[in-house]
């Protein structure tokens, strides 16, 4: 996997109480997988994207505003030259009140599309380190999420507190599909050579799972939560705990969960500084 990325920014002359900054960004990725365990055909993807953020206070009101085109190309380097383009549309405002010293609340909105990736577009085969047969769409849409999030903070203090909700609603969200081809209700399982056999194998549990891209919308929601606390911070050095959790809820648009989604997570951690 070989990527080239670059971007130039201006900084612009404040337009009465409004800055920001207008900029360029560029790339170029080449993946190939090589070899027994190749899935997909050496493909490249290129892209050149223009962006523009914006940012106000209003008396405790802090406001960004932010915009982004993006163009990409992707394709293979095969005989077929299979090949997909996509333009993307994104953007977003968002509000920080400090309500008080050391206390903010915010929300923000946005509307992003994302391009399918290149093992999205392209996968074909048998791709061992999942233990499944990918195969991919050139033919799928971008992406389009419309997100809302919500937070409360705690900035200052002994005991600092960060908490936030989120919903996302997505168009046509790109996700690996199960198959049931011979319609016995299991799963397919299939051979490397799959493409050339066609034959499914549902009583062998250690071949492949079959699996393609599809699109389907779906909506997403879920929090994050974290607290940390200063025990002491003086000459015996700097003693704090973190304690936090997220979790997340997908559904699909036929009312089915979405495949593979994070399970809820906790954690904690001790740091201790001196000098």
């Amino acid at each position: 996997n070989e990527e080239w990325e670059g971007r130039i920014e201006a900084v612009l002359q404040p337009m009465g109480r409004w800055q920001g900054a207008f900029g360029v960004q560029f790339g170029d990725r080449e993946f190939a997988v090589v070899g027994e365990e190749a899935y997909i055909t050496p493909s490249e993807v290129e892209s050149i994207a223009v962006f523009l953020l914006e940012k106000t206070d209003f008396g405790n009101v802090h406001v960004d505003v932010g915009f982004r085109y993006e163009h990409q190309k992707a394709e293979t380097e095969n005989d077929a030259q299979d090949s997909a383009k996509h333009n993307l549309f994104a953007f977003s405002v968002g509000t920080i009140y400090s309500y008080s010293d050391g206390y903010e609340a915010g929300f923000s909105a946005s509307r992003t599309e994302r391009a399918p990736t290149i093992e999205e577009l392209f996968a074909s085969g048998g791709h061992l380190a999942t233990n499944t047969f990918e195969i991919g769409d050139a033919d799928l849409d971008e992406e389009t999420s419309n997100n809302f999030d919500i937070f409360w903070r705690k900035t200052s203090g002994r005991l600092q507190l960060d908490v936030s909700f989120f919903y996302n609603m997505v168009d046509d969200f790109v996700y690996l599909a199960l198959n049931d081809g011979n319609n016995n209700g299991i799963a397919d399982r299939v051979e490397a050579d799959f493409l050339e056999t066609g034959e499914i194998h549902d009583d062998e549990e250690d071949e492949l799972l079959l699996v393609n891209q599809s699109q389907i919308d779906a909506d997403f929601w879920g929090f994050e939560l974290a607290g940390d606390w200063n025990f002491f911070d003086d000459q015996r050095g700097r003693l704090d705990m973190r304690m936090w959790s997220d979790w997340v809820e997908g559904e699909l648009d036929d009312g089915s969960n979405v495949p593979r989604m994070t399970s809820a997570r906790f954690g904690s951690s001790l740091s201790y500084m001196l000098g």
